[in-house]
């Protein structure tokens, strides 16, 4: 990649602690079968009521999950990052739905990590990820080259998300999700190493 001017971040598992929704539970509830993916399951219902019966349920799962989410234990070394690059643009790309990234986002903003967008699924202007149309939106917003902008995720559709983009791919976590690994261009441990990793990306 050339020298990196914008980072994106996913939320949930990367930025706030992962298994604050149920979706054993949420499976359950919408009747998805295995190895099929939540929102896809969703679209594919055959009748306008029965399509807003499963985004309800959906909703109504990650709003009980916002109880029980807390943010990645060294965020603050993120934020600190942050500070001190303030050429560097920001943004937060989520699947989950707008009023939970809204709260997330208040909490992350207390821990110093601010964003200059966010987009959850309800933007318009595409598909939710792995679809790169968000990542190429905020790439045009700001000005700057696909290949200047980084995807932090911790799953692989935020990897083929990045890829699709001719983004750089960055993992964050234990990175064990079929695919992932394979899709990254980088992978880290956790938010302090994702750090170290972007300051050499940006000094590049």
């Amino acid at each position: 990649m050339r020298r990196l001017r914008a980072i994106v971040c996913d939320m949930d598992g990367t930025l706030t602690r992962p298994g604050a929704i149920d979706f054993p539970r949420l499976r359950a509830r919408l009747a998805c079968p295995p190895h099929t993916d939540v929102l896809s399951w969703c679209d594919l219902a055959t009748t306008p009521a029965e399509r807003s019966a499963r985004s309800a349920i959906v909703v109504e799962e990650e709003m009980l999950g916002l109880r029980g989410t807390t943010l990645m234990p060294d965020v603050s070394a993120l934020g600190a990052f942050a500070a001190s690059r303030p050429r560097l643009k920001w943004g937060l790309l989520t699947r989950n739905n707008a009023a939970v990234a809204a709260s997330n986002v208040d909490s992350l903003r207390a821990a110093g990590v601010t964003f200059h967008c966010v987009l959850s699924r309800e933007w318009a202007g595409g598909p939710p990820k792995p679809h790169p149309a968000a990542l190429l939106h905020l790439a045009t917003t700001w000005g700057v080259a696909a290949d200047e902008l980084a995807m932090v995720g911790d799953a692989v559709d935020d990897m083929a998300c990045a890829r699709a983009a001719g983004a750089t791919a960055i993992l964050i976590g234990d990175g064990d999700e079929p695919g992932a690994r394979e899709n990254a261009h980088h992978h880290v441990p956790t938010l302090t190493a994702l750090v170290e990793l972007l300051g050499a990306l940006a000094a590049a």
